[in-house]
């Protein structure tokens, strides 16, 4: 079967997909705890058929299964019983019998029921990220703290006067600012923060990153132009513009463009910088297929056949495998790791 054909099926119909979901949902929704919100309902359905079209373009059934463990738990975090969760996507397999060929029905339908068992057998109950191995545990929860009090001025005067005094700005990121802002999602996933605090934190966190900049800016550029970006409405950047300040300390002149950079801009960019390697973020495993378009504009472009491409993000942290999907040249777990597989990457 065409995957990508299928894939494609799927997103051509969303419309009329999520309509009639909505509807079955409507009409059949087994549990007294689940008050019906069509507005929210149809966020909801968004999203999943979001990551099915994923999984299948890739015919990757972990993308799937990942999620549908990560939105069980979401579930039982904000109050909904399993009954909420196998509604769901029971009435997303009516539909699909209704509105597909045999041979895609079998397809999906299998993939969903995988999906369903797994997420029933596990749970993403994440532990802590302010772990007692890091030597600056202290600093990384005094700092969330104040986040969560949204004391913005005394956190940022935390690690600019304190911590800056007695760490490197690498070692700021790597054992306060990432370890909280993974810390944060995870809150957020147990339902013990909300979205508003979540993205707090990481508007604050982007602006002590702004005030540590000026203590690294002069010492960039002598090993090479390096461009980072984040593929398509990614919000979750914040992982790496860490790394493209990694990067710039490390000896590397670099050009951060943030997330929802158009594909051609991307490329104009590292034909005009002579750039030797583009670092891809990718959080959201729904924005994996966008990766796949940029990179085939990239191999396509006879000026850029030397450049190294370097992916990382929460997507492949989840899936490390899916890297082999790609024309890319290595996938890096987190910001430190980055910085030593560029050094290798370009050593090579």
């Amino acid at each position: 079967m065409d995957t990508k054909n299928l894939s494609a099926k799927i997103e051509n119909r969303f419309d009329e997909l999520i309509e009639e979901i909505t509807k079955c949902l409507k009409e059949s929704k087994s549990s007294k705890d689940y008050s019906f919100n069509k507005e929210k309902s149809v966020r909801d359905l968004e999203y999943i058929l979001n990551y099915l079209a994923e999984a299948v373009y890739f015919d990757n059934d972990s993308l799937f299964k990942d999620f549908s463990i990560w939105l069980r738990t979401l579930f039982e975090n904000i109050g909904l019983s399993d009954d909420v969760f196998l509604n769901t996507y029971h009435c997303i397999q009516k539909v699909i019998k209704a509105n597909f060929e045999p041979e895609e029905i079998n397809y999906l339908n299998n993939l969903i029921d995988l999906s369903i068992q797994k997420a029933l057998e596990e749970n993403n109950r994440e532990e802590s990220y302010l772990t007692e191995d890091n030597p600056h545990k202290h600093f990384a929860d005094e700092y969330l703290e104040l986040l969560l009090d949204n004391k913005k001025s005394e956190a940022s005067n935390l690690i600019i006067d304190k911590a800056l005094s007695e760490m490197s700005v690498p070692d700021i990121y790597l054992n306060i600012l990432e370890p909280v802002q993974k810390e944060v999602g995870r809150l957020w996933h147990a339902n013990q923060i909300s979205v508003a605090q979540e993205h707090y934190v990481s508007s604050v966190t982007q602006l002590v990153m702004s005030q540590l900049y000026s203590h690294f800016l002069s010492s960039g550029g002598e090993k090479g132009n390096i461009v980072t970006t984040a593929v398509g409405t990614e919000l979750h950047e914040i992982g790496i513009r860490m790394v493209a300040d990694l990067l710039e300390i490390d000896g590397f002149d670099t050009i951060h463009l943030g997330a929802n950079t158009p594909p051609a801009s991307i490329v104009e960019t590292l034909k005009k910088n002579r750039s030797i390697l583009l670092g891809v973020s990718v959080t959201l495993p729904i924005h994996l297929k966008k990766l796949a378009q940029l990179v085939d504009m990239i191999r396509s472009e006879p000026e850029l056949d030397n450049i190294k491409i370097l992916v990382g993000g929460y997507a492949f942290n989840q899936n490390p495998e899916l890297k082999e999907k790609f024309d890319v040249d290595a996938y890096s777990v987190n910001a430190h790791n980055a910085v030593n597989k560029v050094n290798k990457l370009l050593e090579g």
